[in-house]
């Protein structure tokens, strides 16, 4: 008899902290909406130079590759001063998982918005009152950036939270780059 998980989430700035199954088991999961495309969510999730820019607790990162795939490995140091070793223990499409000083760490997934997409886990039963998402759309220029949290580091959410909206910020600057060149290249 399988145990059914009880969902529940909690809001915090745009971003929202509820548990559910990944493929590594049961997780606390921050959800966030960015309007960008998933592709370039990726991208900044997945090159290793530019995690320091979206993760607040890692200040340099050592890797022989820029682009993660599994088995990736390398060191990333964090505040303070700490240098621990991370090994990437899959990378599909969308979703990479890794561990740290050789214990399974946070995942890393990103996913396309459904046209109502609030800040909401996957799977959640969507809501039909009007958002700022709705207004905006969805479709391939929207997506719900996704970080699993093992449950004995559920203090992590907090920083996973401050990560997302980073990641956001990112995502919206390279946004605005690629208009300008568009812009740039019509005149």
């Amino acid at each position: 008899m399988s145990r059914r998980l009880a969902r529940s989430t909690v809001s915090i700035r745009s971003t929202t902290v509820g548990v559910e199954r990944s493929p590594v088991g049961v997780r606390l999961v921050v959800t966030r909406r960015i309007d960008a495309p998933p592709a370039a969510v990726w991208a900044l999730l997945t090159d290793t130079r530019r995690w320091p820019e979206w993760g607040p607790s890692i200040t340099d990162i050592d890797s022989s590759d820029r682009e993660i795939a599994a088995g990736t490995r390398g060191t990333v140091r964090l505040r303070g001063g700490l240098r621990l070793p991370f090994e990437v223990d899959s990378c599909t499409e969308n979703r990479w998982d890794w561990r740290v000083c050789g214990i399974r760490a946070t995942g890393h997934r990103v996913e396309p918005a459904p046209a109502d997409a609030r800040n909401r886990p996957a799977g959640e039963a969507e809501r039909s009152e009007g958002s700022e998402a709705t207004a905006k759309g969805a479709g391939p220029e929207r997506c719900r950036a996704v970080f699993e949290v093992p449950l004995f580091a559920a203090p992590y959410a907090v920083i996973c939270v401050r990560a997302l909206s980073h990641l956001d910020r990112l995502a919206d600057e390279c946004d605005d780059r690629a208009a300008g060149d568009t812009t740039s290249r019509a005149n």
